[in-house]
């Protein structure tokens, strides 16, 4: 009876140990965070927090945090190789508003904050509706299409990066200077970025970049 007892209590323990051994060990995340402060006089309402591996997150609070799993052939799969580059996104309304890249380590720390423009109120108009970024209107633009630009006396320096990449190569005229209403005027637009194009013919006209 006694050996059946041990015999009993050996077959609990290697089978214990069969089962501890065969549970994952994932190896420490990379964590990616950081704050996100807005400039423009909009809100952050709605805006998500993206990589470019597929996760996101809301930014909340101002805020945003990403646990990145790394790649293990056993343990993790669908995890992220240690040395790739992701990037990271502040996205609103399908609109990519800032982004930068970090490289996943085990148990790395990347701390990114980002600021972004969103205003508070439409700032650009192309064919009856109005946009709060002038990528917005851009996007949304016909080919032969003007783009108005409220001035500067009315919605102040802009906070964009304009780059005009869309693959259809539109072509289009951009009015700056227009007043509250979109009526163009004697003012300017100043924008405090850069402006890019890339693809298709793009016309400016009362536009500068400080």
């Amino acid at each position: 009876m006694k050996n059946r007892l041990v015999k009993i209590a050996l077959l609990f323990f290697f089978s214990f140990m069969l089962i501890a051994s065969a549970e994952a060990i994932l190896l420490p995340p990379h964590r990616v965070g950081g704050l996100v402060t807005v400039t423009g006089g909009g809100t952050l309402d709605d805006c998500t927090a993206i990589l470019s591996s597929g996760a996101s997150e809301s930014v909340v609070d101002g805020s945003y945090l990403f646990n990145v799993p790394i790649y293990d052939p056993v343990d993790n799969p669908t995890g992220i190789s240690v040395g790739s580059m992701v990037t990271v996104s502040i996205e609103k309304d399908d609109l990519t508003l800032a982004l930068d890249s970090f490289i996943v380590e085990v148990g790395g720390l990347t701390p990114i904050n980002f600021t972004v423009n969103i205003a508070s109120e439409t700032i650009a108009y192309v064919e009856g509706d109005e946009f709060i970024t002038v990528r917005a209107a851009y996007e949304n633009a016909l080919d032969g299409d003007t783009i108005f630009i409220k001035g500067e006396s009315c919605v102040g320096i802009i906070q964009e990066n304009l780059v005009f990449d869309r693959p259809d190569g539109p072509s289009l005229e951009i009015v700056g200077g227009c007043d509250c209403d979109f009526i163009p005027s004697n003012d300017l637009t100043a924008i405090s970025s850069s402006l890019t194009i890339v693809s298709g013919t793009i016309v400016v006209e009362s536009l500068v970049l400080q």
